[in-house]
């Protein structure tokens, strides 16, 4: 999980993918409107009524978390995990042998809620970054301790920006239509206009089940941003992205 993962349907008909594309570019003006609208949600209320706010990340979080609610229970002690999430409560503690502060976050996901324990060191770096509403991704690693299954985190970065970093290539599916060379060209423009990391390939879909996929030059390297991503997502040839992140590399440390 997390490496490679088809989002959407990818049989969607050219039909489906028109009707969508105005509710799809309306999501990307009102993003920020709707963030706004689910906190104060949450803190009226003591939940969100209108949606979640990793809705609009989904694409993203499902391939760059390293677990999901199903295999938590089973992930292996010491291994590293990256998750992204959207704080719920923090609570501050204060260790007993070096009066250090730290924190435990909950952290959730459109789909679950995890507890996780930052330490002393690793507070002391990202508290600027913890607040009730933000929207983050961690990485730290994975403690079996008597059954219990602890999640440490040793970062803590904001969500937007930690998307571009954690992903390392993304795959355009198109359909095959007349509007495909009008997507490539738009492509182009964001490609060039945000130049990164992030490599770029294009799919056509064969069938409903097959997809041609072929490399672009290796100079067309995107640094992602959600509403570029949300605009090319919106466009009538596209079908849907396959996206593949970095792994982790293991971070042995000394509980």
């Amino acid at each position: 999980r997390g490496q490679e993962s088809f989002f959407d349907t990818l049989d969607i008909t050219a039909s489906h993918a028109a009707q969508t594309n105005g509710s799809n570019a309306e999501d990307a003006t009102t993003s920020m409107e709707l963030q706004d609208k689910l906190q104060y949600e949450k803190d009226l209320l003591g939940f969100y009524l209108s949606g979640h706010p990793m809705d609009a990340f989904s694409v993203f979080a499902e391939a760059i978390d390293t677990f999901s609610a199903e295999s938590f229970r089973d992930l292996d002690d010491r291994a590293p995990f990256r998750l992204c999430g959207v704080i719920t409560t923090l609570t501050k503690k204060i260790s007993r042998r070096d009066k250090r502060p730290w924190v435990i976050l909950t952290i959730a996901t459109s789909e679950s809620s995890y507890s996780v324990n930052m330490y002393a060191e690793a507070y002391g770096q990202y508290q600027d970054t913890l607040r009730d509403g933000a929207l983050i991704m961690i990485t730290g690693s994975v403690n079996q301790r008597n059954g219990e299954t602890i999640l440490r985190a040793d970062t803590a970065q904001p969500l937007k920006s930690s998307i571009a970093q954690a992903v390392n290539e993304i795959c355009w599916i198109l359909q095959t239509c007349d509007e495909a060379e009008d997507f490539m060209n738009v492509l182009r423009t964001e490609v060039e206009n945000n130049h990164g990391n992030t490599t770029v390939k294009i799919g056509f879909l064969v069938d409903d089940c097959h997809v041609a996929i072929a490399d672009l030059s290796a100079t067309l390297t995107w640094r992602i941003e959600m509403d570029g991503y949300n605009k090319l997502r919106s466009h009538p040839a596209v079908a849907g992205t396959l996206i593949d992140t970095h792994p982790l590399q293991p971070n042995y440390k000394k509980y």
